[in-house]
């Protein structure tokens, strides 16, 4: 019913055979959207990760690589630990696509001796750079906030000593309003009050080797988060029953 490829391929190319069939695990009806749930958990500390890097230095961080074309729909976070102090949550997009959020862009970062349609499976050959999207909700410093004294399910089994349950926050992408950075070794452009797309190809569009980076606040609290992405596959065009 699907059709699988090998190895995803960078450039975005519309002939059969190229990166247009990147668009794998889809079908060909544009009604149907295949789903996907990638599950992952951060924190509590994850050794010092230097100031140029995604994220924060000394955080939990999970990197999440992307085979295939497809959409971010929604983060859902939850507390695991007896921790005192507040945690963020952020979530970062580095790819070497063009990207386009309003007033929040950035060159595309392929290396320009790569053509369209280039598999990368045994290629050595890396972009002259990277575009960092960063998503805010609300706030300077993360998409999702655990405030202080914020119940989670504690090492012993119990819900917080049984004095109250745990939370689980839900992001979603599909229609949100956020402030987007987009930043590069060019500079760096924002855009406010974004509205993410809905439909097919709503939500964050995550292309083939792009990479989801889900970290906590820099400061190490001692609790740690189990995170679940939804991703969906976006139709395909060259995907036949």
């Amino acid at each position: 019913m699907t059709q699988l490829v090998a190895s995803f391929q960078y450039g975005l190319n519309a002939a059969v055979g190229t990166a247009a069939q990147s668009k794998s695990f889809a079908y060909d009806e544009a009604q149907y959207v295949y789903s996907q749930s990638v599950v992952l958990s951060i924190g509590p500390f994850a050794g010092t990760m230097g100031t140029s890097t995604i994220g924060n230095g000394g955080e939990g961080i999970a990197y999440v690589p992307c085979y295939t074309q497809k959409q971010l729909r929604s983060i859902t976070a939850s507390k695991w630990g007896t921790g005192s102090g507040a945690d963020s949550i952020s979530v970062y997009l580095a790819s070497a696509f063009a990207q386009a959020f309003g007033t929040a862009t950035g060159a595309s970062q392929l290396n320009a001796a790569v053509g369209t349609g280039t598999y990368y499976n045994t290629s050595t050959l890396q972009g002259t750079g990277v575009n960092v999207v960063t998503l805010l909700n609300g706030s300077a410093t993360g998409i999702m906030f655990f405030a202080t004294g914020q119940a989670g399910l504690s090492g012993t089994g119990s819900w917080n000593g049984g004095t109250a349950a745990p939370t689980s926050q839900v992001v979603q992408f599909d229609n949100g309003t956020f402030t987007v950075v987009v930043s590069n070794n060019q500079g760096t452009n924002s855009q406010t009050n974004y509205v993410f797309p809905v439909g097919p190809q709503g939500g964050l569009t995550v292309n083939p080797g792009d990479i989801i980076v889900v970290c906590k606040s820099a400061t190490d609290t001692q609790n740690a988060y189990a995170v679940e992405l939804e991703f969906t596959y976006t139709p395909g065009a060259y995907v036949t029953r």
